[in-house]
């Protein structure tokens, strides 16, 4: 098995973190993390001085997620953060209203968006990633999606994609199939876990065949599986504890 590097989104846990960042992130290094990728929050900490925190843990960063407007700009300071703290990955989502059935729509959108962000992180020495949801996996009479459009439409060099295997059950595909369809460009990878009722439920609570996607991930580029949990019906740490301890027994950790 590829030796897999094992993360979390931030946001999974953001209202804990607005309480105590810097002890729920030494908590995260005692639970088996590696790293952690941050979204819109840092802990009122100025890039160098988040740095040397981490550093002091032991907690490496997997990735940013940020705004499109920001990463198109590479003068935004969320390359400040990047760089600091060695992130080799900036990310952004959601492009067109999701409340709509077919992404055909907002292809050019999102497409324009992954372009602009791929020049503004390679100006700046680092690599961009769109995050998928469930809307542009809705197939469309051609058996298609609007991921593979955009997928197609950018520059392989520079804009990659951080695969969110719930998000593509969640719009009708095979994670694992999807995985294998588009390996090569699939540079980070979010494990996400399913609940019969389709909401999102902590890693080996729900019906996502999470061992599938491991396996399928072996020849692909991605390096780090990321856990990430946007919601939870129990204390979202709680949730952590239980899907990081699922993840690293499936990597036999």
């Amino acid at each position: 098995m590829k030796d897999y590097k094992i993360g979390i989104q931030l946001y999974s846990i953001r209202e804990a973190l607005k309480q105590d960042f810097k002890g729920v992130c030494r908590e995260l290094v005692k639970l088996g993390c590696d790293a952690v990728e941050p979204a819109f929050y840092f802990g009122d900490m100025e890039p160098n001085e988040l740095a040397a925190f981490f550093k002091e843990i032991g907690l490496k960063v997997c990735g940013i997620h940020g705004r499109a407007a920001d990463l198109a700009d590479p003068e935004s300071n969320i390359y400040d953060y990047a760089t600091a703290l060695n992130a080799p990955f900036v990310t952004t989502s959601v492009c067109g209203d999701r409340t709509k059935d077919s992404y055909i729509d907002h292809e050019a959108e999102c497409i324009e968006i992954c372009r602009n962000a791929g020049i503004g992180a390679s100006r700046r020495g680092l690599r961009f990633t769109y995050h998928n949801h469930d809307l542009e996996l809705k197939r469309y009479a051609d058996g298609s999606c609007g991921l593979d459009t955009v997928i197609k439409s950018t520059d392989p060099t520079i804009v990659g994609f951080e695969l969110d295997v719930y998000w593509v059950k969640k719009g009708g595909q095979d994670p694992v199939e999807y995985i294998k369809k588009q390996g090569s460009r699939i540079w980070q990878l979010h494990m996400k876990d399913m609940a019969e009722d389709g909401s999102i439920t902590e890693l080996g609570n729900g019906n996502v065949d999470l061992a599938g996607c491991i396996k399928a991930a072996e020849n692909i580029p991605a390096e780090w599986l990321i856990y990430e949990q946007d919601y939870s019906k129990i204390d979202p740490f709680e949730s952590a504890v239980i899907s990081l301890t699922h993840l690293r027994k499936l990597l036999g950790k």
